[in-house]
């Protein structure tokens, strides 16, 4: 786990990709359930390409026993995040009580942290952004313009330059974000130029 600038812990998507691999799934479904015989590789295969991030929420909540019966129901990453019980798939709500649930639903932030674009983009509240320091740099009747470094490997294009983020708050719910990038070279002044 990683602790972003608001001190919340996320899990890098490096990480996920790093232990979420065939022969680790494997491993753990053959110790934790011997019982359950993978008859073929398409679970498997799903699991580490189409539901990483769901295997690992489950597995972080102790709660794996539940993936097979969620891929079947064709759940995988991209159902994900889940905003209330509610939303949860029926074949979940009926297998877990209202606190492992709400554990699940808090839980599931932790690996769902963005990837940023060069566009506008609004986030959930709960949402844990990978930015690992911020640094209000300006702001207005609206809110605050803050500088951020932002974890490795969410940033969606150019990563040839070095990123800074506008982040502005504009209500209590969202967070309402404009990213840019900035090539910062030192003037003959000593002063940064973008």
């Amino acid at each position: 786990m990683t602790r972003n600038a608001n001190n919340e812990e996320f899990v890098p998507n490096h990480s996920i990709d790093q232990y979420i691999t065939h022969e680790t799934v494997r491993a753990h479904i053959t110790v934790k359930f011997p019982s359950y015989q993978l008859q073929t590789d398409d679970n498997l295969n799903t699991i580490v390409q189409k539901a990483s991030r769901l295997f690992s929420i489950l597995l972080y909540c102790g709660l794996e026993h539940l993936v097979f019966g969620l891929i079947e129901s064709g759940v995988s990453d991209n159902s994900l995040p889940y905003l209330s019980n509610n939303d949860l798939p029926p074949y979940m709500r009926s297998r877990l009580s209202e606190s492992r649930s709400s554990n699940f639903l808090a839980t599931q932030w932790k690996f769902l942290a963005p990837t940023f674009k060069l566009t506008r983009e609004q986030f959930e509240n709960d949402r844990i952004l990978p930015i690992l320091s911020a640094k209000i740099i300006g702001g207005g009747m609206s809110g605050f313009v803050h500088e951020v470094t932002i974890a490795p490997g969410y940033i969606a294009t150019y990563p040839q330059k070095v990123p800074y983020m506008t982040l502005l708050y504009t209500s209590l719910e969202t967070y309402d974000l404009g990213l840019g990038y900035a090539d910062r070279r030192r003037t003959k002044d000593g002063c940064h130029s973008q």
